[in-house]
C-alpha cells in the first residue's frame, strides 16, 4: 500500500515496479493506484501487452478498440508527486501536438487518437505502427542480414534529412525513439517539448556524433557510413563528413562519447530506472536471466555499491558478463548474482581467439582492465568468455586511447588469431583497423 508520507518525503518513485521487456513480452497492463504509484499486488496477475514501462510512463497495447480502432497503443503518464496530474496532462498534450506537427510535415509520426482519464492517469491514445521494433532491437534482431541493414540505412538517411530541413528538430534523438515497422520503414515517436532548447537537437556534426556513439554496439561502422551517405545524397543540411578521414576522427568521437555516456549511465542502477526498482533497502535488476544464483557479503555499503556498479556499468557497455540480480544495502551488505544456464567457470586457460574476442570488446569500450584473473573468466556452451565482475577490476578514467591497446600478456601481440579475433570487435574504419594492427604488433 502506498502512503501518504512516501510522496510527501519525495520516495514515491520507489513504488514504481514494473518492468516490460519488449513489444513480445507475456505481461499485461498494471493496476494503478489513485496517486501515481503502482499497486504491488498487480505483480502477482498475469500479464500480457506491456511494451514499455519507466518511472514516469508506461506504454501499453490496449486490448479493447478505441475510437473504432484495432489494439491502439496507449501512453499512460504516472509521474510521481501530488501535482503529477496537472504535468502529466501537459505532457500528454504538448507530446500530441508534436506529432501533429510531424504529420503536418510529412514525416511519418503515429496519429494521435485522443487523450482522456482513465483510472486517475491520464493517456494519450496513440495509432498502432504494424510490427514496430525500435531502431536498437531491430539492429540486434537483423545484423546478419547485411541487404536489410542497407536498405534502413539508406531510409534513415532520407529521414534525418527531412527531419532537419523541417525545422521541427527532435529534442531527444536517441535510437530508442526511431521505431521500423514491418515494411522496413522508419518512424519518429515522443516529441519533446524542449527541442528549441536542446543542444541534442540541432543538426551538426555533435548530433552525428552522438547518433554513431548510441548505436555504434549494435551496428557497424558500414552501416552508419550508409546512413550518412544517404543523408548527404537527400540533400540534408548539416554536414556529414564524407571523408575516410573524417569518418574515423568521428568513430573515436563517438567511442569517448560512448564510454562518458556508459559512466554515467551506471549511476541509475542506484535509483528506480527503466532498469531497476527499490524496495526498501534493495535495488533489484529486472531484466535477470534464469540460472543459478549467488551472494557475496561486504563489510560496508560503500564495498557492496562498488562492485554494484561495476556489473552495472559492464551491462550499459553491452560486454559479456554474469549478470547482477539485487543490492541490499542494509542491515547487510551484498549484491547478489545470476549465472545463467550453460556458463560455467573457465576451468582450462582460454584459447588466443576467446581471449582475443574478450579483450578486444573491452578495448572497444575503452575500459581499463586492472585484473584479469582466470577466475574471473566462465564460458558459455559456445566456447564465448564472460566476465565475472567479482573479480575482475576496471579502473574510473576517460576512455583508454585508441591506438594504444592495454594487453596484459604481451607474447598474444604476436598471435595472428588473438589479434584477428581482437580487430573484429572494434568499431571502426577500416584504415584505423590497420593502424590498430600495426600498433598491437608493436609496429
Amino acid at each position: 500500500m502506498v502512503r501518504w508520507g512516501d510522496f510527501v518525503g519525495g520516495r514515491a518513485w520507489r513504488w514504481v515496479i514494473i518492468q516490460a521487456y519488449g513489444a513480445d513480452c507475456h505481461r499485461a497492463a498494471p493496476a494503478f493506484s489513485a496517486l501515481g504509484g503502482y499497486d504491488t499486488a498487480v505483480q502477482k496477475r498475469p500479464i500480457t501487452n506491456i511494451l514499455k514501462s519507466r518511472p514516469k510512463r508506461t506504454v501499453y497495447r490496449s486490448l479493447e478498440p478505441v475510437a473504432g480502432m484495432e489494439s491502439p497503443i496507449i501512453k499512460r503518464f504516472h509521474a510521481p508527486g501530488v501535482l503529477q496530474g496537472l504535468r502529466d496532462q501537459l505532457r500528454a498534450r504538448r507530446e500530441a501536438t508534436g506529432l501533429r506537427r510531424w504529420r503536418a510535415l510529412g514525416l511519418p509520426a503515429p496519429a494521435p487518437i485522443m487523450i482522456r482519464r482513465s483510472a486517475g492517469h491520464w493517456e494519450l491514445v496513440l495509432e498502432a505502427i504494424p510490427g514496430a521494433r525500435p531502431l536498437p532491437q531491430f539492429l540486434t534482431e537483423e545484423r546478419l542480414f547485411p541487404s536489410k541493414l542497407k536498405e534502413i540505412a539508406q531510409k534513415l538517411g532520407r529521414l534525418l534529412a527531412d527531419l532537419d530541413r523541417s525545422g521541427a528538430h527532435h529534442g531527444d534523438p536517441h535510437p530508442g525513439n526511431l521505431l521500423i515497422d514491418d515494411q522496413n520503414m522508419p518512424w519518429l515517436i515522443d516529441p519533446t517539448p524542449s527541442a528549441l532548447f536542446s543542444q541534442r537537437a540541432a543538426p551538426g556534426r555533435n548530433r552525428w556524433v552522438r547518433f554513431c556513439a548510441q548505436i555504434r554496439e549494435l551496428s557497424s561502422p558500414l552501416f552508419r557510413a550508409q546512413v550518412a551517405a544517404a543523408y548527404r545524397k537527400a540533400n540534408g543540411p548539416a554536414p556529414t563528413l564524407p571523408s575516410e578521414a573524417d569518418r574515423g576522427q568521428m568513430e573515436l568521437e563517438a567511442r569517448e562519447w560512448r564510454n562518458k555516456e556508459a559512466q554515467a549511465r551506471t549511476q541509475r542502477w542506484l535509483r528506480t530506472s527503466g532498469a531497476t526498482q527499490i524496495e526498501g533497502n534493495t535495488i533489484h535488476n529486472l531484466a535477470v536471466p534464469d540460472g543459478s544464483c549467488r551472494k557475496h557479503s561486504f563489510d560496508s555499503h560503500a564495498q557492496a555499491q562498488v562492485l554494484w556498479l561495476t556489473y552495472a556499468r559492464l551491462h550499459e557497455h553491452g560486454v559479456p558478463s554474469i549478470h547482477a540480480k539485487a543490492f541490499h544495502s542494509s542491515p547487510d551488505h551484498a549484491v547478489e548474482s545470476v549465472v545463467p544456464e550453460g556458463v560455467q567457470v573457465c576451468e582450462s586457460t582460454p584459447s588466443a581467439a576467446q581471449l582475443g574476442h574478450l579483450l578486444g570488446c573491452l578495448h572497444d569500450r575503452g575500459l581499463h582492465a586492472i585484473n584479469f584473473p582466470l577466475e574471473a573468466l566462465y564460458a558459455d556452451a559456445h566456447g564465448n568468455l564472460l566476465l565475472d565482475p567479482t573479480e575482475a577490476r576496471f579502473l574510473d578514467r576517460p576512455a583508454t586511447p585508441f591506438f594504444a591497446p592495454e594487453i596484459i600478456d604481451e607474447t598474444q601481440r604476436s598471435d595472428p588469431q588473438f589479434i584477428k579475433a581482437f580487430l573484429s570487435q572494434q568499431g571502426c574504419t577500416r584504415k584505423q583497423s590497420q593502424e590498430l594492427r600495426r600498433a598491437l604488433q608493436g609496429g
